[in-house]
């Protein structure tokens, strides 16, 4: 178990406040590690980079006065039990790092609340690249899934698909709503800070999607069972996406751009395949 460190964590990002409790829970740190970053003593805070600690959480180690940030925090306390698990960190070290950075400058919109303590603000700042990366990764994975379950369905009534039709549909979407969202906020930094929520939403329903699709490999489910689950998914989605745009102050109308989209590909679609 660490001891004799401060580890600075949103306390206004679930996600970190999350992997801070279950370092807590599995004696990875001690209980007077976790510290919010807004509230954190002053005396602690003078050898830390408070900006750079917005990106990337920080690990001080209040007896040498060292920083550690980001991923360097992470694999110091994950692995400082294992020296296979470091062994195995250090290996995969520049896929993590990327990927952490993938998931620290877009956690905003990943899993978005209302700032609701006082004190710093520790939100991230904005970083065009990984947010463009993981709106396009998103879009990808979705319309990899969408193609995979569409085919379970049109190939019951005989119809044809193409996974790259799927593709283009999930990136016009993106397309789309960046117009419509356009069209009422002319930053854009705010166009792409919907445009990641949107994605997560997607992302949501790609997940969801899923483990059907592997229980439909083995189990062949029905194909009115996969129709009810992806309306029921659908309907979650769209719940999932008038929350965010109520929480994050967006215009209503995008939650009905959103569906008349979803509407003319589906009319689309038919169009061609039926």
């Amino acid at each position: 178990m660490l001891v004799n460190n401060k580890l600075l964590v949103d306390n206004d990002c679930p996600m970190c406040k999350a992997y801070g409790a279950c370092f807590t829970k599995f004696n990875l740190v001690d209980q007077d590690t976790i510290s919010p970053y807004q509230k954190t003593e002053e005396s602690f805070i003078q050898n830390i980079d408070l900006h750079r600690a917005k990106n990337e959480i920080a690990l001080h180690d209040t007896t040498t006065n060292q920083t550690l940030y980001g991923l360097d925090a992470l694999i110091k306390i994950t692995t400082h039990k294992s020296h296979l698990l470091r062994v195995i960190a250090g290996f995969m070290y520049p896929l993590l790092f990327r990927l952490y950075k993938l998931i620290s400058y877009n956690r905003k919109v990943i899993y978005p609340s209302a700032n609701t303590t006082e004190g710093r603000d520790c939100t991230p700042d904005f970083n065009l690249k990984y947010r463009l990366l993981y709106i396009t990764l998103v879009a990808l994975f979705t319309g990899i899934v969408l193609h995979e379950y569409a085919v379970s369905i049109y190939s019951y009534f005989g119809w044809g698909s193409s996974w790259i039709l799927e593709i283009v549909v999930c990136v016009g979407q993106v397309i789309w709503q960046y117009v419509a969202v356009k069209a009422f906020r002319k930053k854009d930094n705010e166009a792409l800070e919907y445009l990641g929520n949107m994605s997560t939403v997607s992302l949501i329903g790609g997940l969801l999607l899923s483990p059907v699709l592997v229980f439909h490999s083995f189990l062949a489910l029905s194909v009115w069972f996969l129709i009810a689950y992806f309306v029921c998914v659908v309907s979650i989605m769209f719940l999932e996406h008038i929350r965010r745009c109520n929480l994050k102050g967006f215009p209503k109308m995008l939650s009905a751009s959103w569906v008349l989209y979803r509407m003319v590909v589906l009319v689309f679609i038919t169009f061609i395949f039926i």
